[in-house]
């Protein structure tokens, strides 16, 4: 029984193999693209009280679902970043950053295949920080759907998150398809022999709402790579829980 599973794996995986050789042949005549997704908060989150009286979920759930992202590629490179964000103005504006933070998709990532590396430049505090984000530990399944007529298979991670209230794991799935430009996806999630079209952290929905083809991707944004301090994730963690703790400290001073 053992020996028919493996051999069913051993199928399944040189298929995967010789789907992304093929198209990695056909990738390299259209290289550059634009991948449009949708954010909104994930059915699996559970990062809000049960007996939230203010509604904060619902609240910051109508403004999370109004902005859209963009991923640029071109060759080798990425850049992720918000697109736009509809009637921000007419909302509040505690809510608003928050949104923009909420499921780690603050600032703009920088992403180099050839290198795989990412970086993510943001604003915190006042300064401005590169934080280099690590790949995932994937394990790619067999399950598979097809997202816009793009055939996708599922693969899985964990995010641990630290801060000042302690270290949580978060589970991570991702939808990636072989077909298109691999290694890339969006925020800070890459390194799958696909393009991640869907992406559920257990505190958003990332989702593909339209891929656009280009002769020519402008990533000037990349030039901007310069600015800020290069921290790893870890270091990063530890300075925003530094951070946060002295400003608890010298609220409770004060009162």
């Amino acid at each position: 029984m053992k020996a028919k599973e493996n051999r069913k794996n051993i199928i399944f995986f040189i298929s995967l193999v010789l789907i992304l050789f093929t198209a990695d042949v056909i990738a390299q005549s259209e290289k550059n693209f634009d991948i449009i997704y949708s954010k909104e908060l994930s059915t699996s989150q559970n990062s809000f009280n049960a007996q939230d009286n203010l509604g904060l979920k619902e609240k910051l759930s109508k403004i999370v679902s109004q902005k859209e992202y963009v991923l640029q590629i071109q060759g080798g490179h990425s850049v992720f970043q918000i697109k736009r964000h509809l009637d921000s103005e007419s909302q509040n504006e505690a809510l608003v950053k928050l949104s923009n933070s909420f499921g780690g998709t603050s600032g703009v990532f920088y992403l180099n295949r050839f290198e795989e590396s990412c970086i993510n430049q943001k604003e915190f505090a006042g300064e401005n920080f590169k934080v280099k984000m690590d790949i995932k530990d994937w394990q790619i399944t067999n399950k598979v759907k097809t997202i816009n007529g793009y055939k996708c298979y599922l693969a899985k991670t964990t995010d641990v998150i630290n801060n000042s209230k302690g270290e949580f794991k978060f589970p991570v799935t991702a939808w990636f398809c072989p077909e298109l430009p691999n290694f890339f996806g969006p925020a800070g999630y890459f390194g799958l022999p696909g393009l991640i079209l869907e992406l559920d952290n257990s505190k958003i929905e990332l989702k593909m709402t339209n891929i656009i083809v280009r002769k020519k991707v402008d990533l000037k944004d990349i030039t901007k790579m310069n600015k800020g301090f290069l921290v790893s994730q870890k270091e990063f963690d530890s300075i925003v829980t530094k951070i946060a703790l002295n400003r608890f400290k010298s609220f409770s001073l004060k009162n």
